[in-house]
C-alpha cells in the first residue's frame, strides 16, 4: 500500500508540474514533496515502532488524491503577474498600518497580553513551566472564568496571526520599518511566552516562506540600478539568515522552557536542540500512528455528524456557550471530539495525544466520505484563494491566503481552522478587505 501511495504522489507531481505555472506550481510541488518526505519517514522511522495499517494508508491515499485534485481544479484565469501587484499590495498595506481599527486592535491585544504574561509569570514561579503550560488551556489561576478564557481565545489569539503576517510582509516588500514591527513583535513574543507554544513560531516561519514565494520577479525591474537591487537582495538574505538563527534559538528556548529550564547556555542549546529535532520528527509522523490506533481501537468513530459537525465545530462552540447561558445543555461535536484527542494514545512503545492529523476531523464527520469531500473542497479553496489574491491584490486577502496555506502545509498535524479564533481572524480580514475596497474607490484608484 505504501508503494501505491508513493506512485500516486510521483504521478501527481508530474501532472502538477505539467499543468501549473508560477506560484501555484511552487506551492503544489512543496506540498507534495513534503508529503513524500513524510511517507518516507513513516516507512523508515515509524513512530514508536508502530506499523500503520493498510486501512489508514488507504485514507491517506484518498486524502492526497482528492486534495490535489481540488487544487488542480480550483484555479481560475487570473491576471498575469506584473509589478502592479507589488504596488497594489503596498498601497493596501499602507492603508492597513494607518487604519485606526487595526492599530487599536493590536495595541489593545498587546496590553492584554502584557497583563496575562505578568500573571503567567507569577504562576510559573509557583508551579513551574510544565504545570503552568497545562493551566493555559483551562479556567483556573490564569483565566479565572469562562468568559475570560473565551475572550482570550476568540479575540486576543487572532492578533498573533496578524502580527506574524505583518512581520513576514517585510520580506515580501524587500524592506523593514522598525516602528511597524514593534507592536507585532511584542504581541508574538508574549503569545509564545503564555503557554510556551512553539506553533506560533512555526506559523511565522511559514509566513516568511510564503512571502518569498509571492514576491514577484517583476518587482526587481522597479529599479534601473542593478547594483542597488543587489545590495538590497544581500540585505534581505542576511536578514533571512539572522531570522532563521533567531527562530531556531527561540524554538530551542521554548523547548527548554517546557522542561523548566529558563536560561540558555551552549550545553542547554545542544541538549534541547537535539530534543527539538526529535519533537519535529515525532510531531510530523506521530499523528498518523495515533490516528491509526484511535480508529483500530474504536477510540475515534465517525459518530459526531448527526445534526452536528466537527469540521465547522467553531460555530457549534459559540452556539453551545450561548445555549448554556439559556439553561440548555448542549455539547458541541468539536468539544466531544476534543475529549478524544486529549486522551493519551499508546502508539507502539510511545504515547501521543492532541494531534491526530486533519484526517481525524474529516473522518469523524462523515467517515471515508468526509475525507473525500473535505479534502477536495479544501484543496479547491486554497487554489481559488491564490487566484483571488492575484485578482484583488490587497494585503488583507494576502493575509487570508497565508492563513489557508499554513493550514494546507500542516494538515498532517491538525485541523486548526475549526477554532473560533481562526474564524474571527478570517472574518475580520474579509471585513477590512471590503472597507479597503470602498476606500480605494472613494480615492479614485482604478
Amino acid at each position: 500500500m505504501w508503494i501505491l501511495i508513493m506512485i500516486e504522489q510521483i504521478a501527481l507531481l508530474v501532472v502538477g508540474m505539467l499543468i501549473h505555472k508560477g506560484t501555484e506550481k511552487k506551492i503544489f510541488i512543496i506540498f507534495n514533496v513534503y508529503w513524500v518526505g513524510l511517507l518516507i519517514l513513516l516507512k523508515i522511522v515509524p513512530f514508536g515502532g508502530y506499523a500503520i495499517s493498510n486501512n489508514t494508508f488507504i485514507m491517506i491515499m484518498l486524502f492526497l488524491f482528492f486534495i490535489n485534485l481540488g487544487f488542480l481544479l480550483g484555479g481560475k484565469k487570473r491576471e498575469s503577474d506584473n509589478a502592479s501587484i507589488r504596488n497594489e499590495v503596498e498601497r493596501s498595506y499602507e492603508y492597513a498600518i494607518s487604519n485606526k481599527l487595526v492599530c487599536m486592535y493590536l495595541i489593545l491585544s498587546m496590553l492584554f497580553l502584557i497583563y496575562y504574561a505578568v500573571r503567567y509569570y507569577i504562576i510559573v514561579q509557583e508551579v513551574g513551566g510544565v504545570e503552568a503550560r497545562n493551566i493555559r488551556y483551562f479556567v483556573g489561576p490564569l483565566f479565572r472564568s469562562t468568559p475570560e478564557i473565551l475572550f482570550y481565545n476568540y479575540i486576543i489569539v487572532p492578533s498573533k496571526y496578524l502580527s506574524c503576517f505583518f512581520i513576514a510582509y517585510g520580506f515580501f516588500r524587500g524592506r523593514f520599518k522598525c516602528k511597524e514591527l514593534i507592536v507585532p513583535g511584542i504581541v508574538l513574543i508574549l503569545s509564545c511566552y503564555i503557554g510556551g507554544g512553539r506553533m506560533d513560531i512555526v506559523y511565522l516561519l511559514f509566513a516568511i516562506v510564503f512571502a518569498f514565494l509571492f514576491k514577484e520577479r517583476s518587482s526587481i525591474r522597479l529599479t534601473n540600478k542593478g547594483i542597488l537591487w543587489k545590495k538590497r537582495g544581500l540585505i534581505i538574505v542576511l536578514l533571512g539568515i539572522v531570522a532563521s538563527v533567531g527562530i531556531m534559538l527561540a524554538m530551542i528556548y521554548l523547548t527548554a522552557y517546557r522542561s523548566n529550564q529558563y536560561s540558555l547556555s551552549f550545553s542547554i542549546i545542544g541538549k534541547y536542540g537535539v530534543k527539538l529535532f526529535e519533537h519535529v520528527v515525532g510531531y510530523n509522523i506521530g499523528p498518523f500512528g495515533a490516528l491509526d490506533v484511535a480508529i483500530q481501537e474504536g477510540i475515534l468513530k465517525n459518530k459526531w455528524y448527526v445534526a452536528r459537525s466537527t469540521i465547522f465545530g467553531g460555530i457549534e462552540e459559540v452556539l453551545q456557550y450561548f445555549m448554556s447561558y439559556l439553561g440548555v445543555s448542549f455539547v458541541g461535536a468539536r468539544n466531544e471530539l476534543g475529549m478524544v484527542l486529549n486522551q493519551p494514545i499508546t502508539v507502539g512503545n510511545l504515547t501521543f495525544n492532541a494531534l491526530l492529523t486533519a484526517l481525524c476531523w474529516f473522518y469523524s464527520d462523515l467517515g471515508i466520505l468526509g475525507i473525500v469531500i473535505y479534502s477536495f473542497l479544501f484543496g479547491f479553496l486554497v487554489r481559488y484563494s491564490i487566484s483571488k489574491f492575484y485578482n484583488c491584490k490587497n494585503v488583507f486577502v494576502m493575509a487570508i491566503l497565508f492563513h489557508l496555506l499554513y493550514q494546507y502545509m500542516v494538515l498532517n498535524l491538525n485541523w486548526y481552522l475549526v477554532t473560533v479564533g481562526n474564524m474571527f481572524y478570517v472574518i475580520g480580514l474579509f471585513y477590512l478587505s471590503k472597507q479597503y475596497g470602498k476606500w480605494r474607490r472613494h480615492k479614485g484608484f482604478s
